[in-house]
């Protein structure tokens, strides 16, 4: 897999670079000039600024780098190397030119973040025991061994091999393009799907062949942080289809921008829709999501959205398939029973794909937030197209009946501003991709053929339903785009102007040259005749676009071409008066066959003109009578309310259904895994495509026709998974492999350890003590204030338990800990820690350790043994419910850093059950990893009888997730106080409900109390109160708000 584009590509960026060493002396310093001046101008323009992205590499000790991160980055711009001297030695004299070639021209192309610290984890650097500060030179010294012990890692791996040549295979193309060419490969073996490179460059992107297999799907897909830029459901439906049908297939998806003012519900926004209905149906979850917590921290951005005033978050979502929850490769689709419904939700998802086309809620409240929100244009109308393409290849319906009822929604809309003005590009989408036509489009339509003498069809015998329009512009018209002074480039359409309309068509493609038109009719044939480049000033731009033939029939005297730029609050501030209202870049009358040509779709050449993508459709396959899986919407058609099975009884079970007086019901197998019960006897294990909660589950039983009718709900949007909520999975068909589903991997002897000799009290660890505290969510935090933990909520006990395990570990270089039953006072866990190491990918921190079960055969073998430890054993008193929770944990800790193989007679093998056991006082873990320590453990002589019967085992924190609950709102607070120097107002008592009058300081009942409107923040008793206060409140009521 790879491109003949690529290489040219790859070509010209090493000429460029090559030549740079024979520069004559004139030429070179004309080169470092140019170079210099771009690099100061960029330093001048931020030097007032601390540019603190780097600080991102330190994880948890974000705070701590702040200031040494930013000077690094600063000098870094000034002297352009990596050297803690403000002044760079005289030998460094010459230009990188990697930094001075991209796609155009020469000059300093770099972005003003760029840095090397960034690419590397800091955190070593900052996490010393000792209350200093490191020097820029130690950080860039930790960032050089990090970057020599990949290398060597690299060159282990490769030798490990035997020799196997490393495969790199690159693409230079838009992402999109690049994805669907792929998808089109793995459907019909096809080189091309008729995409172009980009936007702006017309050649068709084609995969050249490869002497070794390529990969077809891909185990794992990392899109960066593109969702920015070009909308999350254009990333998830173009990389999905990609992705192997196996459990442990991941795809990573990055946010840096933040949407919206709430972090909580910036992913449904970005999914255009609910985010557990949305991931039922693309068949790709959030882990996060599934889990109700995270293994990764990202505790550091939400500091640093207080820091930094709400301009970016990072956010990091790992997405995997929930049909394969069960370790098999479930192949059902599901089906639909209300095409209505399904309807509704499809324009649900379309109106906030469009959101930026509602200006409603801007005029209600306008904030800068939301201005730049409006002005993020990320999906056209064929994005949308794609997506119902995508899901009917998945979803079983009557999709007639469904796109009837979406586009009587869509036209009736009165909330889109300008939604009717992209109908008919729309359903040009719809039909290309044989998904819908409508009347207009059926053969030999009236339509079509209306004014056909008068119009650009007069010498044609026969009208297809789309063609292509063809437009030439001067180039002086696309000049002033060049003036990106005040923003990025602005999104821009193309369009038809008649008497009584104006049709936008959001997907044209663009490219640079001239072109002619040969033939005539339905066989006339656009071809370049010279094609340039974007830095030739003086060739014309082409666009080319497809439309609905009958359009052109319509007063084709009277109709324009156009290509205009999108309004939106940025463009029309920055564009308007400069273009007019309008915002028309050119116009062209159609039957102005100088700059504008009509060709059918076969009339594409090798470039220039634009021709319907090719995206493999299909409508999806029956389910088996048996067993049949469908989805019950929502009347408003924002949510999926139940998954419904049914399933058919046979044999004993279908005589026992026959009973009245038996009785059905349904309970837990897994995650996406019901049992049906006939009686006493399981009838029947139920597969869901994604997780659902047995225990809210409805039952319709047809004891005569012998079939039962399961609707299970999908779990709450905050929780854990229902069932096991660590699942481990088993990864083959065999069951020789496994794998924690939610929980990373990680390599512990590969982590740094924290040198932990030196500290007395936490006070010389102070990140350590607020990393963990930022486990519990705020809601999980007022719960354990309270002490309802217990009994309430198992998740919260057991972070509880990591908590008190890692920080009580931090104050003793070795410890053992023991999970004892709170009722019984019996020990049943033993967990030997031996250090604690820095998860740097993950940003946080693991305890490197070791677990004994104690059985009762273990506790008669080894009791001298426990004797001897009793007395240093730190014990941890658990609930009934939190022992099952840790036996369930326990499996995954051990899987995630297991460096051994299972043993043919693995007990988890033979039982087809991971744990294998949650009963106090038997072990859930198998054998095979038993005796298998490191040698820090084997140091300890106390520890030595429990060699041969330990497991080792990673335990770290498990973090609330900051897109379902709100975390850290009193470390907001501090920022907010430092910053504003007014602290927010809180209840006086959470308990009580009440709240302190900012006026005379009395207590206020909560339903009583008046609320500043404008901040949200100051409470009264009364009116006279908030009257007389306000002279006072005024000064900071702008700073809160």
């Amino acid at each position: 897999m790879r491109s003949q584009f690529t290489l040219s590509e790859l070509n010209r960026l090493w000429a460029a670079y090559a030549q740079t060493a024979e520069f004559s002396s004139a030429r070179g310093e004309v080169f470092k000039t140019k170079f210099l001046d771009g690099m100061h101008q960029i330093a001048r323009e931020h030097k007032d600024k601390d540019i603190t992205t780097g600080c991102r590499s330190a994880g948890p000790l974000y705070v701590e780098s702040y200031s040494i991160v930013s000077e690094a980055h600063r000098q870094y711009w000034n002297t352009g190397i990596t050297s803690s001297d403000s002044h760079p030695p005289a030998q460094t004299n010459n230009v990188n030119p990697t930094f001075a070639y991209a796609t155009r021209g020469e000059g300093f192309v770099a972005h003003y973040g760029t840095a090397p610290l960034p690419a590397f984890h800091l955190a070593p650097a900052f996490a010393s025991s000792t209350p200093r500060t490191p020097t820029i030179a130690q950080v860039y010294d930790v960032a050089r061994e990090q970057f020599q012990a990949w290398c060597g890692t690299f060159r282990s791996c490769v030798r490990s091999t035997g020799g196997t040549t490393v495969v790199l295979r690159l693409v230079v193309g838009d992402v999109l393009a690049v994805c669907h060419t792929l998808h089109n490969a793995l459907s019909t073996n096809s080189t091309t799907a008729h995409h172009c490179i980009s936007a702006w460059n017309s050649t068709f992107l084609e995969l050249d062949g490869d002497e070794e297999v390529s990969p077809s799907r891909y185990n794992v897909i990392d899109t960066s942080n593109l969702c920015d830029h070009i909308g999350m459901l254009n990333v998830l439906v173009a990389a999905t289809p990609l992705l192997t049908r196996t459990p442990s297939a991941t795809l990573y998806t990055e946010s840096l921008l933040a949407s919206g003012e709430d972090p909580t519900v910036a992913l449904s926004d970005s999914l255009c829709g609910d985010i557990m209905t949305m991931s039922a149906l693309l068949d790709l979850i959030p882990l996060s999501l599934a889990s109700g917590f995270s293994t990764q921290s990202n505790v550091h951005e939400i500091l640093f959205l207080s820091v930094n005033d709400g301009r970016q978050y990072h956010e990091r979502i790992n997405w995997k398939i929930p049909s394969l929850l069960n370790g098999d490769p479930y192949m059902g689709n599901i089906a639909v029973d209300d095409p209505a419904c399904l309807a509704r939700l499809l324009f649900n998802v379309y109106l906030k794909m469009f959101a930026h086309e509602d200006m409603g809620p801007l005029l209600q409240k306008i904030s800068l937030r939301a201005l730049r929100d409006r002005s993020s244009v990320h999906y056209c109308r064929g994005s949308f197209a794609l997506f119902v393409a995508y899901l009917k290849n998945r979803i079983r319906t009557d999709w007639t009946r469904t796109i009837d009822a979406l586009l009587s929604f869509i036209v009736c809309d009165r909330q889109l501003l300008i939604g009717s003005n992209f109908y008919q590009d729309l359903l040009c989408h719809l039909n290309m991709l044989n998904i819908y036509s409508e009347q207009p489009f059926s053969p030999n339509n009236p339509l079509r053929i209306e004014s056909k003498a008068q119009g650009p069809f007069s010498d044609w015998s026969n009208v297809p339903p789309v063609v292509c329009v063809v437009m030439e512009i001067p180039p002086n018209n696309m000049h002033i785009l060049d003036d990106t002074s005040e923003g990025a480039n602005p999104v821009l359409f193309a369009g038809l102007r008649g008497p009584n309309f104006f049709n936008i068509f959001a997907s044209f493609q663009a490219g640079f040259g001239k072109i002619t038109c040969q033939g005539s009719g339905e066989n006339s044939r656009i071809y370049p005749i010279e094609e340039s480049s974007r830095q030739d000033s003086t060739s014309p731009i082409v666009i080319s676009f497809c439309v609905p033939a009958w359009m052109l029939s319509i007063s084709p005297r009277n109709t324009s071409v156009v290509l205009a730029v999108q309004s939106t609050p940025a463009t029309t501030r920055q564009w308007a008066p400069k273009l007019g209202m309008e915002m028309l870049l050119f116009s062209a009358r159609l039957m102005d066959t100088n700059s504008v040509h009509v060709v059918p779709l076969t009339g594409a050449g090798p470039s220039i003109l634009s021709t319907p993508p090719r995206y493999i459709t299909r409508e999806a396959p029956c389910a088996t009578p048996s067993n049949i899986t469908s989805v019950i919407i929502d009347e408003a058609g924002k949510s999926i309310k139940y998954v419904k099975i049914r399933a058919d009884i046979v044999d004993k079970a279908k005589d026992d259904l026959s009973n009245v007086k038996t009785e059905v019901s349904v309970t837990q197998a897994c995650q996406t895994g019901l049992e049906l019960k006939i009686g006493l006897s399981t009838a029947q294990r139920l597969e869901a495509p994604f997780p659902v909660n047995a225990s809210r589950s409805k039952l319709r039983v047809a004891r005569k026709s012998s079939w039962v009718e399961v609707l299970a709900p999908p779990p709450p949007a905050i929780g854990t998974l229902p069932g096991n909520p660590f699942p481990v999975l088993f990864h083959s068909a065999s069951h020789t492999q496994m794998m924690p589903w939610n929980i990373h991997s990680t390599n512990l002897e590969r982590l740094p350890m924290l040198d932990l000799s030196k500290v007395d009290n936490m006070a010389a660890m102070p990140w350590m003590s607020l990393h963990l505290s930022s486990m519990m969510s705020d809601r999980e935090r007022k719960m354990r204030q309270s002490q309802r933990a217990q009994g309430s909520d198992v998740l919260v006990q057991v972070k509880d338990s990591i908590h008190f395990i890692i920080m009580k570990s931090c104050k003793s270089e070795v410890s053992v800990f023991g999970l004892s039953n709170q009722l019984s006072g019996h020990i049943d866990t033993l967990i030997f820690v031996t250090g604690i190491r820095m998860d740097l990918g993950s940003h946080t921190v693991v305890a490197d350790a070791f677990v004994l079960s104690l059985t009762k055969t273990l506790i008669q073998k080894l009791g001298t043994s426990l004797e001897a430890i009793f007395s240093t054993i730190i014990q941890d008193p658990v609930s009934d419910q939190e022992t099952i929770a840790w036996k369930c944990l326990l499996p995954a800790f051990v899987e995630r850093c297991r460096d051994w193989e299972h043993k043919a007679k693995c007990a988890y093998i033979q039982s087809g059950m991971i744990p294998i056991s949650t009963q106090h006082g038997e072990n859930p873990i198998c054998d095979c990893g038993k005796g298998k320590v490191s040698p820090s453990f084997t140091r300890n002589k106390q520890w030595a009888a429990f060699v041969p019967y330990v497991t080792r085992i990673a335990v770290s924190p498990l973090f609330a997730v900051s897109y379902l609950e709100t975390i850290g709102e009193h470390y907001k607070d501090a920022v907010r106080e430092a910053n504003t120097g007014v602290a927010k107002q809180r209840p006086a008592s959470h308990a009580a409900g009440s709240y302190q009058c900012a006026g005379c300081k009395t207590s206020v009942a909560e339903g009583k109390a008046l609320r500043c409107s404008a901040c949200k923040n100051a409470t009264y008793c009364g009116r006279e109160c908030q009257k007389s206060d306000w002279k006072k409140h005024k000064i900071v009521c702008k700073k809160l708000g």
